[in-house]
């Protein structure tokens, strides 16, 4: 056996340039479990001018791959709905998650939705803040058990009508038996001879 047999480094040869600013790279990734590492160096760039640079992009790429590797981006994404729906996430966290995308009062009525209407409510107020988040699509179907193309329903309701036309909360229902204009209809037909409408009312 040599004596100078290579052994298998396990220290970093070089200092971790992103070390410093971890911490806040790991909250970017959780918000958004499938940001690019480039969109991470291009705010780093932005906030920090001069501090780093597009040589370390692959450094990042490598660093970000193994933290997903370690944290499964469609567990942190499952996880984060079902603190939503466990009532684990407030109006404060969730005003400074979308304080550009939604209002406060919007806000409010989307997690009382999630936490105190019925299952259907429920879901497409889940839906509309995960989709905000940028969780995908079908990991949003999976967690809800419903189909994908539903949750790209809810998702363009409330791109072209907001809140209000994705909870049909303007809008309530009514039965038909209580509808006047169904009565009217009905009753007018009742009153009006056979002949009216082509029946021979001798046979």
């Amino acid at each position: 056996m040599k004596k100078n047999a290579a052994k298998k480094r396990c220290w970093r040869t070089r200092k971790d340039s992103f070390e410093s600013v971890w911490n806040e790279i790991e909250i970017e990734i959780i918000n958004n479990p499938f940001v690019e590492a480039k969109t991470i160096l291009k705010n780093l760039q932005t906030r920090f001018p001069g501090v780093f640079s597009d040589g370390q992009l692959r450094t990042l790429q490598r660093r970000v791959k193994e933290w997903c590797y370690q944290n499964n981006p469609t567990k942190v994404c499952r996880s984060w709905m079902l603190a939503l729906l466990q009532g684990r996430i407030d109006n404060s966290a969730l005003s400074r998650l979308f304080e550009l995308q939604l209002k406060e009062e919007e806000i409010n009525t989307l997690l009382d939705c999630v936490l105190n209407k019925p299952i259907g409510q429920r879901k497409r107020a889940i839906a509309i803040l995960s989709s905000l988040k940028k969780i995908p699509v079908p990991i949003i179907a999976n967690f809800l058990h419903i189909n994908a193309k539903t949750v790209s329903r809810y998702i363009e309701l409330f791109n072209n009508g907001g809140i209000e036309k994705v909870l049909s909360t303007s809008k309530k229902k009514i039965k038909k038996a209580e509808d006047a204009e169904y009565k009217e209809a009905v009753f007018s037909i009742l009153h009006a001879p056979p002949s009216s409408f082509g029946i021979n009312r001798t046979r």
